[in-house]
């Protein structure tokens, strides 16, 4: 809900393998006010106490990592 009315987003995400340093969120065409951002290893994303979307990523990754890419893509609920 956004200012008390329901709301239906639609998100992709996408893989891609890029180089750490060639990584810069100051080129970012929508910075959505992001404050701050910082890598991420799955154990460290599993154990995090912060609200971190899509729910269920690690899980997500993980079956990205051992089954590869789903055949058709996921839908979420949230």
């Amino acid at each position: 809900m956004i200012n008390g009315e329901s709301t239906e987003q639609v998100e992709r995400y996408f893989t891609a393998r890029v180089p750490a340093h060639q990584v810069d969120p100051a080129n970012a065409t929508q910075t959505d006010d992001i404050l701050a951002w910082q890598w991420w290893t799955l154990a460290e994303l599993d154990r995090t106490h912060q609200t971190v979307y899509p729910l269920g990523l690690t899980k997500l990754i993980e079956q990205y990592l051992t089954e590869g890419a789903p055949a058709v893509p996921a839908v979420l609920q949230g």
